[in-house]
Formats: C-alpha cells, structure tokens, sequence
C-alpha cells in the first residue's frame, strides 16, 4: 500500500525504479501518486509492459551479448557500452552500472547519459548526476537530450539560475520542452516578444499548454488567423480553456457558426475548467455564457439567448450585460416594458431615446431600435 503524503519526486523515482525491476503493480501505484509531470504517459508505459515478456532477450541480442564481453573486457568502450544497455534490458542492473562506469571513464559520453538516466531513475540525488550528463552536451549526436535533461537536473536541485543557463541552451538545440520553460521564463521578465516565439517553438512539438499562450497572446494582439491554428492544438492537447478561445477567434475572423460551436463547447465544460483554478485565478476567468449569449443575441437566436442569461442573472442577479442583452431580447418579443426594467438594471438612466417608448402608437420595429442604441450605449 502506497502511503499517503510524501515527496512527489521521490515518489516518482521509486515509482520508475520499480518499473525497470519490473515490479509493476508498486511501480504503478508509487509514479500515480507522485503526480508527476508526464505521469499518465509512465502509467500507459507500465501497463504496456504487463504485456511484455519480462527480462528476455531476443535469441540474436542474447548472441551479441556474448560477443560484447570479451570486447568489453579488452577495454572497447563501445563494447562495453552496448553489453550494459543489453544487461539493463535484463534487468541485470548492478553488472550493467558496472560496465557503464568502465565505459564512461574510457571517455565514452553515451555511457555517461545511459548510467545517469540509470542512477537517476534508482533515486540517486541531482548534484551526484551532473557529472554523468555533461560530457553529453558536447556530444552533437547526443546534445538535444542530454542538455534538455541536465537543466531538468538544475531544476531538480532548485537552482533555476543554473536550469536556465541549459535549457535555453536546449531550447537552441530545439526541444520543445525547454522552450516552453523558458518561454515562461521570458514572459516573468517581461520579454513577451521571446516569450511568444519560444511558446511557438514548444508548440510546433506539439505541447498544448504553450499552444495556448502562444494563442491567446496572438488574439489578444490581433491576430486571430495565426492564433486560430494554435488554439486549436491547445484543445486538441487537453487544454479546455482553448475552446473559449477558439470561440472568440471564429467570431473576430467573422466565421460565427464556428464560434457558436465552440463557445457552446466552452459553457458545457465550463464547470471542469473552473475546477482547475483557485483564487485570484479563479475570479479572473471569462465566463463563456456571456459571449455566447452576445453573439446568440445578434444572430436573434432570442429561445437560446435567454435560456444563457437566465443562468447569468441566477448567479449574479446585478450583471450588467446580461440584463442588457435581455433587454434586446424582450423588446424584440414586444415587452417593452421589461426591456426597460432590464435596461435599468444594466444602469441605463435618463436616456432620451427610452421616453419614446412611452408615446401612443410606437411600433414593434421602433421598440426594438430604442432599445438596441439604448443598450449599446451603455
């Protein structure tokens, strides 16, 4: 029984050591419980295993691995190399690490990145690890990763001076998750113009979150066509917030079926993304009815409007826009005069125009044009 409480990253390691030994149900239970970032991908990787045969290998790699130990003994570092990756795949982790140190002391940086990984998985501290992993990045082959990771490491040990000297390195090196980190990084210190490249950058690998930002930071600038693209992948990429967005994107580049279709989208799942807020976060959010019901009010979809503000003015009897908006909605139903209490809830006071709604003989048509200009004036 995994305990309750306890340190997240620890929690993981001990979760990834046990899936390398192959006690699955622990490995499981122990990477579910630290929360981890990329913790569903680990558990989808730990069920597949179950499948798997466990500690074999293939009859032609079984074969290698007798040819590799006399090289490996004869000091080829590659040899040597080769021969721990097969014992790891075993599951033969102490002669494995045994091997990988020989080799990296022999200078091979593969063997270094490969024992590091091993280490690091088994729970071995951060600090212990940096000297495994930096004759990595200088390696072109292995550089990506290897510097991706390292900064991983820095943030491992808190030091985030340290992280962020690789992982814009990373970032040049083109990994899309340290350009996310340091997009977010950018954006603290008020670069949003490296903020919005780097997010574009961790975009095109295909991370939703900075799809997202990227997004919503192009809209609100005014580039709803480009932002189009990447609010789409955010919501493709579970980031529900996208679907707001999208909407109000549609809108702007004039496609109004699609933004109905996605601000309906935005109001059914409104409640799950509440839930993954707090606070001031919270209260900042938009409330997607809102823009529905505008956009349902110029289309004079006036059932499904009022069916959106009723739930508005239910929460927050006082909203200012709602009442405007059924006001709209009533005179076009020529009720004028609860276009008018509706207008005095929005704050529309000592309009001129509304006194004409008192004269003898105004028609429907004319109710209706008072009332619009009344309440998009206010």
């Amino acid at each position: 029984m995994v305990p309750q409480g306890g340190d997240g990253t620890a929690q993981w390691n001990l979760g990834l050591l046990y899936k390398r030994q192959r006690r699955l149900d622990e490995a499981y239970a122990w990477i579910e419980r630290s929360a981890h970032k990329g913790y569903e991908k680990q558990l989808e990787h730990t069920d597949e295993l179950r499948d798997e045969p466990d500690n074999v290998l293939a009859p032609d790699d079984e074969s290698r691995l007798l040819a590799l130990r006399p090289r490996a003994e004869a000091g080829d570092a590659e040899a040597a190399t080769e021969l721990a990756d097969l014992l790891a795949h075993k599951r033969d982790l102490p002669e494995a690490i045994a091997w990988y140190e020989r080799a990296f002391a022999a200078g091979h940086a593969g063997a270094g990145l490969a024992l590091g990984r091993m280490l690091k998985g088994m729970g071995t501290r951060p600090e212990r690890l940096l000297e495994h992993y930096r004759p990595a990045t200088e390696s072109p082959d292995l550089a990506p990763e290897a510097t991706d990771e390292l900064g991983q490491l820095y943030l491992d040990m808190d030091d985030e001076a340290g992280a962020e000297r690789w992982l814009r390195r990373a970032a040049r090196l083109g990994s899309g998750s340290a350009a996310w980190w340091c997009a977010d990084r950018s954006d603290d210190y008020g670069d949003k113009q490296e903020a919005l490249r780097l997010w574009r950058q961790a975009a095109e690998a295909g991370h939703g979150m900075p799809a997202f930002k990227a997004g919503r930071t192009l809209f609100l600038r005014g580039d709803a066509a480009e932002a189009e693209p990447l609010l789409r992948l955010a919501y493709e990429e579970d980031v529900p917030e996208g679907a707001y967005w999208l909407g109000r994107t549609f809108r702007e580049l004039g496609r109004l079926d699609d933004a109905v279709t996605w601000l309906r989208t935005a109001v059914d799942i409104h409640g799950y993304v509440q839930s993954r807020y707090s606070g001031f976060m919270l209260t900042s959010l938009f409330d997607p009815r809102i823009e529905l019901a505008e956009l349902l009010c110029e289309r004079e979809a006036d059932d499904e409007c009022r069916e959106q503000l009723d739930v508005v003015l239910e929460r927050s009897p006082r909203h200012r826009t709602a009442h405007r908006l059924y006001a709209q909605v009533a005179a076009r139903q020529g009720d004028a005069e609860a276009a008018r209490a509706h207008l005095r809830q929005a704050g529309v006071e000592g309009v001129a125009e509304l006194d004409a709604l008192d004269r003898p003989g105004v028609s429907a048509e004319e109710v209706v044009r008072i009332v619009r200009a009344a309440a998009n004036g206010c």
